[in-house]
């Protein structure tokens, strides 16, 4: 099959089987074609393999040497002590994922509880206050993920889960005060929990990955990765469709704030205590991690293999895309007259389909070793139908309303998906690198990514106009009087090219005095025109 490159080239079937070094060779420097750029991706995804045959060579001679050392201890006294140890990490692995998997959702819990009633938490906090508790707790943990990365390349994951989950625990605490009557400010003791919570996710986020390497065999590996990443996402999907259940007026927002210290505290409480009476050692049966580069030599690796880098840019975008709608999603509806409820139900589907996804995706790459085909996929359809969803987002009525769920199934489904076979890829593509450098940056980069966009949405966002149609059917506003949730119109920074049909103008018909009424009034004090 012929392609039609940039540089105006014809290139065939032929062609597409050279290796990279040829066709720099043989036709020097110039803006890369198609079949080019197909050359690359396809040289990525060959590396990625090869790392990964490599690995596992290793962790088979890791394996060897511990069946050796299994036999010397059958000479002495300590055999069957030994032995049991031994076997007891391969039972007991998915007791300590199940462990990761709670802290990471109820340490996302604390990050997004506020967005899906981002109208009620501004009226009880102040003007835009939503996006301040949410963006802190993103802006926190971005500094703090380089000491977390360091001090996590030297701990084991006992220390690392400690870490993880008290400041989680204060952190919630504080948020608890700040909902005291009559408290002068309120805001700023909400904003020190966000603060002190966030300290919690940089230790959070490189542990799926480091659990799944140290305490889980090849065939295995990204199936587990799979479920401890996406309990993140599970959080969200769990926010979207409770909280609004909760707290339904601004008074409500201290019950949301209790319910999650509660459950916080119950979270530390089992935390503290299986770290500190059963959590096993960590002599990982099935890992290589003697062999683990330390932080600096990881972070050389890592910055030093193309293939890396092309999953930091690409994973770490849809990072930030997905943490931006997450933030965002109930704002950026609310104009086009899409409830709560809405949002949430889009949330929802997103993370269900996400997880259908990417247990789909866990189980190709597992069986059959497809990273580069799974991941060029998943990374191609969430893009797409990213792009779908964003400009729907403005779409009004039932057109808006059935297009917004079908997008939010395929976003999630893709998207998701990407998510762990793209840290499990980055894992492989940079071996033997520290798991926590090779997954902590790609997550890292996708928090500063969430940021930017949050920063470019807020930044170009102007009140909507009474002339805009969507200003007659919006529900950002929690009364008619509300002057602090102002419906906020985002085409500029979502380069939105869609625009609203405004009404015709139509002759107004002579009204009798004493037929208007107090809607008739509204209506003309706010410029918008009901039908008959």
């Amino acid at each position: 099959m012929a392609f039609q490159s940039s540089s105006g080239i014809i290139t065939s079937k032929v062609n597409t089987d050279k290796s990279l070094s040829e066709f720099l060779e043989e036709y020097g420097n110039f803006p890369l074609p198609d079949w080019m750029t197909a050359a690359i991706i396809r040289e990525m995804g060959d590396e990625i393999e090869m790392k990964t045959i490599r690995r596992e060579i290793d962790e088979i001679e890791v394996l060897s040497d511990k069946e050796k050392e299994t036999e010397k201890l059958d000479e002495t006294p300590n055999r069957r002590w030994k032995s049991i140890n031994f076997r007891s990490i391969l039972h007991r692995r998915y007791f300590i994922m199940a462990i990761v998997i709670l802290v990471n959702f109820c340490n996302t819990l604390c990050w997004i509880s506020y967005s899906p009633v981002a109208n009620y938490v501004n009226a009880y906090y102040g003007e835009q206050r939503t996006v301040w508790l949410s963006g802190m707790y993103i802006s926190i943990s971005i500094p703090a993920s380089f000491a977390s990365m360091w001090i996590g390349s030297y701990s084991q994951v006992r220390s690392i889960l400690l870490f993880a989950t008290i400041p989680m625990f204060i952190g919630s605490l504080i948020r608890v005060i700040s909902t005291v009557p009559n408290l002068d400010y309120r805001f700023h003791v909400a904003i020190a929990g966000q603060v002190i919570s966030a300290l919690s996710y940089p230790f959070i986020m490189f542990l799926p990955s480091k659990v799944s390497d140290k305490f889980f065999p090849a065939s295995e590996r990204t199936l587990a990765t799979s479920f401890g990443v996406l309990s993140n996402p599970v959080a969200v999907m769990f926010a979207n469709l409770f909280v609004p259940m909760i707290v339904q007026s601004s008074r409500q927002v201290w019950i949301l704030n209790l319910s999650l210290f509660l459950f916080c505290t119950c979270i530390s409480a089992v935390v503290v205590y299986i770290v500190s009476r059963s959590l096993p050692e960590e002599d990982g049966c099935f890992t290589s991690e003697p062999k683990l580069m330390l932080y600096d030599k990881s972070l050389r690796r890592c910055f030093s293999t193309p293939a890396w880098i092309m999953i930091f840019l690409a994973l770490g975008g849809g990072i930030g895309m997905f943490n931006c709608l997450y933030s965002m999603m109930s704002s950026l509806m609310c104009t086009a007259g899409h409830r709560n409820n809405l949002s949430g139900a889009c949330a929802v589907l997103m993370i269900g389909s996400g997880l259908l996804g990417a247990t789909i995706a866990g189980f190709l790459v597992d069986k059959y070793k497809w990273h580069k085909h799974v991941l060029m996929v998943t990374i191609a359809g969430s893009a797409v139908f990213g792009v779908f969803f964003i400009w729907l987002t403005k779409v009004p009525g039932w057109q808006g309303n059935s297009s917004l769920l079908i997008c939010a199934f395929f976003l999630g489904f893709f998207g998701l998906a990407a998510y762990p076979v793209g840290l499990e890829a980055a894992v492989e593509c940079s071996y033997p690198a520290a798991t926590e450098v090779s997954t902590g940056y790609i997550i890292l980069v996708g928090q500063l990514f969430s940021i930017i966009f949050i920063f470019i949405l807020k930044s170009f966002a102007t009140p909507l106009s009474f002339e805009d149609i969507r200003f007659g059917v919006e529900v950002c506003r929690t009364n008619a009087t509300d002057a602090i949730n102002i419906p906020q119109d985002y085409s500029i920074g979502i380069l939105n090219t869609y625009e609203p049909k405004k009404p015709e103008k139509q002759e107004e018909p002579e009204v009798d005095p004493k037929k208007v009424t107090f809607l008739d009034t509204y209506a003309n004090a706010v410029g918008v025109t009901f039908d008959d």
